[in-house]
């Protein structure tokens, strides 16, 4: 009998980024989560573990809510999930569902890499932009911060109690409108940006300031 193949993430092997084109920039740029990824993996595996666990309808219906922000090719959503939490897939499968997990559009944005920042917070923190952005974008951002709000702080783990399971697919049913349109990350603007005295970069943050589209 086939061992069944579960698309969990281990913090320590980050699946790899869709193929988005890469702006051109005298620096080396790379992807920047806005919501950590670290919490990202957290909730994708305890969504899909405590889908695997338990028998209530609510766990299986907070991971198809996650998976509705996850892109709009995914297709049948409902028969990813199911075949999820059975552990039905195959190793390819399950390692595209784990990108997809944390690699959502809405979710990133392009600029200098970690080391060339002096304000970067690492996996754990939430990484929100104001300056240089579009109205639309900007309330995306609040999009974000206010799942962040809803979902940080849940006991999580390998046994996730179903309390949490329905605070996160409730937080990312109310987001869902807002993200999954969403198609393409923030490129690189020089805008949002400011280099400072040791040549390294941070967000600009001379308050709200929005830019046409």
């Amino acid at each position: 009998m086939q061992k069944p193949v579960f698309p969990t993430i281990d913090r320590q092997c980050r699946p790899p980024a869709p193929g988005w084109p890469r702006s051109r920039a005298p620096l080396n740029l790379v992807w920047h989560h806005v919501f950590p990824f670290a919490l990202l993996c957290d909730i994708w595996n305890a969504l899909v573990l405590g889908a695997a666990q338990s028998q209530e309808a609510d766990a299986f219906l907070a991971l198809r809510r996650y998976m509705a922000v996850c892109g709009r090719e995914l297709g049948d959503i409902d028969r990813w999930a199911d075949r999820a939490r059975r552990g039905n897939l195959t190793v390819a499968e399950a390692d595209m569902l784990a990108s997809r997990a944390v690699w959502q559009p809405w979710n990133i944005v392009e600029g200098p890499a970690a080391h060339l920042r002096s304000d970067d917070f690492g996996d754990d923190y939430i990484d929100r932009f104001t300056h240089g952005i579009t109205r639309a974008e900007y309330q995306r951002m609040l999009t974000i911060e206010g799942i962040f709000n809803s979902v940080s702080g849940l006991p999580l783990g390998p046994n996730p109690p179903l309390p949490s399971l329905r605070r996160i697919g409730e937080a990312f049913q109310l987001a869902r409108p807002s993200l999954a349109p969403v198609l393409q990350p923030i490129f690189f603007r020089p805008g949002m940006w400011v280099q400072g005295p040791d040549a390294r970069w941070k967000k600009r943050r001379s308050g709200e300031q929005f830019i046409p589209g």
